[in-house]
């Protein structure tokens, strides 16, 4: 009797386990990193169309890696199978490698960058702003993170670190500036674990041209089909702007401020 229960629990298992087919994705950067909560959701909402159109057999499950990863380690996780699905800035070389599903998930805000700031520091940071202008700041970014490339395409001064580090850095007076998007701007500086003593800057914001895309391996046609096709139905059904508004609404009310001054990069 003991056996055959046993075995009927095997079949069971084995039977639930047949019923989802894992889309991994990568995990948070660090332990207080609350970045990729929304493209968790904007992915679960996803994953929840692609499955009314399969059997129970064949249904998609969002999982996240184990391990932390940068952003370069998670492009070449992407290449080599390990990771189904990234989000992400574009890039040419990230065209190069990988397949983009060219439908902008930030709704082209994500390359509007207001300054993060030493809250204590806040005067020396404007004498120096008012006698020199942006082009005179230190500004600290990501290692590897698009918008590396852009802000040194426009000769300012950048200096990279891995994300967990960068707000230490800005204590350490390492650099005067960490620009984030306009959309990131609310959920990092409510974060104090991540960003005491730091406040968002509201005279100026850098503006490139960045859109946001999911992409996945070249080779992965069938998945960028699937995810394609479902991203338009949830922004035509306006889950999609429910779900960003829920997310960002109050961070573009609070922060872009009709004030600012706008420096346009490329």
């Amino acid at each position: 009797m003991k056996i055959k229960i046993i075995t009927i629990l095997m079949c069971l298992f084995i039977s639930l386990s047949s019923h989802s087919k894992d889309i991994t994705v990568p995990s948070p950067n660090s332990k207080n990193d609350e970045r990729l909560n929304y493209f968790y959701d904007l992915m679960n909402l996803i994953i929840d169309d692609i499955n009314l159109s399969k059997s129970v057999d064949n249904m998609f499950k969002l999982k996240k890696t184990r391990k932390r990863m940068n952003s370069l380690r998670i492009m070449n996780k992407l290449e080599s199978g390990y990771i189904d699905i990234l989000w992400s800035m574009n890039s040419e070389d990230r065209e190069k490698k990988l397949k983009a599903i060219k439908i902008p998930i930030m709704k082209n805000l994500i390359g509007l960058r207001v300054c993060l700031i030493l809250e204590k520091h806040k005067s020396s940071f404007y004498k120096k702003l008012k006698e020199k202008s942006y082009k005179s700041l230190r500004y600290v970014q990501g290692r590897g993170w698009p918008d590396v490339r852009h802000l040194r395409a426009a000769n300012l001064d950048v200096v990279e670190g891995e994300y967990k580090n960068l707000f230490s850095m800005l204590r350490k007076r390492r650099a005067d500036c960490f620009p984030r998007s306009i959309l990131e701007l609310d959920g990092e500086i409510k974060n104090k674990k991540l960003s005491y003593s730091i406040i968002a800057e509201d005279t100026f914001a850098i503006q490139y041209n960045t859109p946001m895309y999911f992409f996945v391996r070249k080779n992965n046609t069938k998945l960028h089909a699937e995810i394609e096709r479902s991203l338009k139905k949830i922004i035509e059904n306006g889950k999609f702007d429910k779900l960003f508004n829920r997310y960002y609404k109050d961070s573009l009310k609070k922060y872009n401020h009709k004030n600012r001054r706008i420096y346009k990069i490329d």
